[in-house]
């Protein structure tokens, strides 16, 4: 009998972990499915409908911002937008894989690919230049995309130079992107990245630390129309269309 009452309390404590443990799951997706609805805005569906455009991979009601999946449990979610702005051949892309390699019971390896971007496409020439906070936040600092740091580049236009660090390899530019990337200040996140092919503005590249790399993607897909704007008038620029 005594065995039994010193059983007892560990038994019930087991339980009660085990009903919280559930209930904290269900109340979990509860609080989810909440969040999902009050961001229906942001499937992809709705987005393409907003933008005049299309999906044209993935499925239209998966959830851009709230996916219903944390930054690490396993997933694959590869999301296309695309069609025309201002007659550029535009693109929202939303690719996240993220695998679990178990090595035993208390070690694991997270692999985790992660691209995330709203790009206008071009055939013209104009280096590599990115776009970063010059004082950024702690909900706005970004990693550079580009590996090997370039030269600041200075636009001439106050405001522009005071709000963003322009980096890039082609000096030329410098002067144009300044007009081109004013219409962005006010915005809560930039990050504008030039390379062959395309103008990016990154939603991958969040800084603050883990759970915050989304913030991005909320930011950007709100102020969607803006974004376009200022990568398609600078794909215009570079091809001489503007």
């Amino acid at each position: 009998m005594e065995v039994l009452l010193g059983i007892l309390p560990a038994v019930f404590f087991a339980g009660v972990m085990g009903v919280g443990a559930i209930a904290f799951v269900v109340y979990g997706q509860k609080r989810l499915g909440q969040l999902q609805e009050q961001t229906r805005d942001y499937t992809a569906g709705a987005v393409a409908q907003r933008l005049g455009m299309e999906v044209v991979r993935g499925a239209p009601g998966q959830n851009l911002w709230i996916t219903g999946k944390t930054a690490l449990e396993s997933q694959h979610l590869d999301i296309c937008v695309a069609g025309q702005w201002a007659g550029v051949p535009v693109d929202i892309v939303y690719y996240r894989d993220v695998q679990h390699e178990k090595h035993n019971w208390t070690e694991m390896t997270v692999h985790s690919e992660w691209e995330v971007r709203i790009a206008a496409h071009t055939e013209a020439s104009f280096g590599h230049f990115e776009v970063m906070f010059r004082r950024p936040k702690a909900h706005n600092t970004v990693t550079s995309f580009f590996r090997n740091p370039m030269p600041e580049l200075r636009t001439g236009h106050p405001q522009v130079d005071a709000t963003y660090r322009v980096t890039g390899d082609n000096p030329a530019i410098a002067e144009a992107l300044g007009e081109l990337l004013a219409p962005l200040i006010g915005l809560e996140y930039v990050h504008v990245v030039g390379a062959p092919g395309r103008v990016s503005f990154r939603l991958d590249r969040g800084a603050a630390g883990r759970g915050n790399e989304m913030m991005g993607v909320a930011y950007a897909l709100y102020d969607a129309e803006r974004v376009l704007n200022v990568l398609t008038a600078i794909v215009r620029t570079a091809e001489g269309r503007a």
